[in-house]
């Protein structure tokens, strides 16, 4: 199945349902939006000229789970800017959220930005309602979720390296990567600060091209998949990490670091280090799954081996 196939499931799912979504058949247009992020999950713009959606879809049973799970507090999630979620919609071979169309572009990061981010973090990490939707069983801890966020992440991505390298991969590079890893995961069993208890709601996956920006006014946080009981310290160091253009971790740190709790500017050096490794495994992943959206497989391509290299030697510049 590639995103084709899918367009073409869900243009049928569509037409339909035309009338229920106010949609004219005849007018009707479906488009597969590119997610820079990667392939696991796949989505798309429907319109008619008239009305716009979104429409989010996943093929694996565990990320539809997650979709599932973001339905099921949805609500609870709009005042931190969370888009509505309308329906959900069931392919067979696929299933997924379906939003209104919501504008906006992926900002830069800025003093604006952190203006409203920052206060909309710390309250979403305050949410008792939310949190108790989301309680897992038993104690959590900051080392667990990184374990069970970043480290198994990049063990399942060096599986695959290992298996289909990219001819700009060499196998000592992959062999590297591999030690950085477990040198990684070493230091933070090590670190008392990660064996703090967690007990806050947190985005999961707050990159800079999860935020959609129109103005301080207008602006929705998207793609809460991974919304989770976590480390709100690991939310801030995606939020300060790489970016398509800039991929330094913990950029403007200096302007949110004082109002921390101690553990968490504890955890930030090395959850800033474990951004900038994702930025060097992710991309060589992506590279390889290009092939899902064939129209798009050279500028992707293109795009994930240009981010790699230069995570890559900022990587080895800032930790040898």
């Amino acid at each position: 199945m590639n995103v084709e196939s899918l367009r073409a499931l869900a243009t049928e799912y569509v037409r339909d349902h035309a009338d229920a979504l106010d949609l004219d058949r005849d007018a009707l247009l479906v488009e597969y939006v590119l997610n820079w992020g990667g392939f696991v999950n796949y989505s798309y713009r429907i319109r008619d000229g008239r009305t716009a959606y979104h429409l989010k879809l996943s093929m694996s049973v565990e990320d539809r789970t997650s979709l599932q799970r973001w339905m099921k507090v949805g609500s609870l999630l709009e005042p931190y800017h969370a888009p509505p979620i309308l329906e959900w919609v069931d392919l067979g071979t696929a299933a997924g959220l379906l939003f209104p169309f919501i504008p906006g572009n992926p900002p830069a990061l800025n003093d604006d930005v952190l203006a409203e981010l920052v206060p909309t973090l710390a309250r979403l990490n305050a949410d008792e309602a939310v949190a108790a939707a989301l309680a897992p069983a038993g104690r959590v801890t900051a080392r667990d979720v990184y374990l069970s966020s970043f480290h198994d992440r990049f063990l399942e991505d060096l599986r695959g390296i290992r298996e289909e390298r990219p001819p700009f991969v060499s196998r000592d590079l992959v062999e590297w990567l591999g030690r950085e890893v477990e040198s990684l995961a070493q230091a933070i069993a090590a670190t008392p600060a990660f064996a703090e208890p967690l007990k806050s709601p947190v985005h999961g996956d707050l990159w800079l091209n999860n935020v959609l920006w129109v103005s301080g006014h207008a602006w929705h946080l998207i793609d809460w998949d991974d919304l989770r009981i976590g480390d709100p310290a690991a939310d801030l160091a995606a939020l300060l990490g790489p970016s398509p253009d800039d991929v330094r971790p913990l950029r403007m740190l200096d302007r949110v670091n004082g109002s921390l709790p101690a553990p968490q500017r504890q955890r930030l050096p090395l959850l800033g280090r474990a951004t900038l490794l994702d930025w060097i495994i992710d991309p060589l992943s992506d590279w390889m799954d290009a092939g899902a959206a064939a129209a798009y497989e050279r500028e992707v391509k293109t795009e994930k081996e240009r981010v790699h290299c230069q995570a890559l030697a900022h990587y080895r510049h800032l930790y040898g």
